[in-house]
């Protein structure tokens, strides 16, 4: 968390697999450490079923409060400034 705030990051998009559990407690920690988390609920989704999925994303509302769990359609263009030392996309050969 150190990290985060020394670099001034102060919102954080979760997504990915197991929304009741895994992507769920991301974002609920971040809350709590005084971050904004915005669970992408259209690019999560469960092993365990769509049930799980669902039932993952009403807790996040419950949590996190029902404007932070959005469709991937309201993820903003914003620029992504990587550290130098990472290459590009462009720069990595399919394999």
């Amino acid at each position: 968390m150190a990290l985060f705030k020394q670099r001034g990051w102060e919102e954080f998009y979760f997504c990915g697999v197991a929304t009741e559990s895994c992507v769920l407690k991301g974002a609920v920690d971040a809350f709590e450490h005084g971050f904004t988390p915005w669970l992408i609920a259209d690019a999560s989704a469960s092993h365990a079923g769509i049930e799980a999925h669902e039932a993952g994303l009403l807790v996040a509302r419950r949590f996190i409060g029902p404007g932070q769990v959005i469709p991937l359609a309201d993820v903003p263009n914003a620029p992504v400034r990587l550290s130098p030392e990472l290459p590009s996309l462009r720069d990595r050969r399919s394999v």
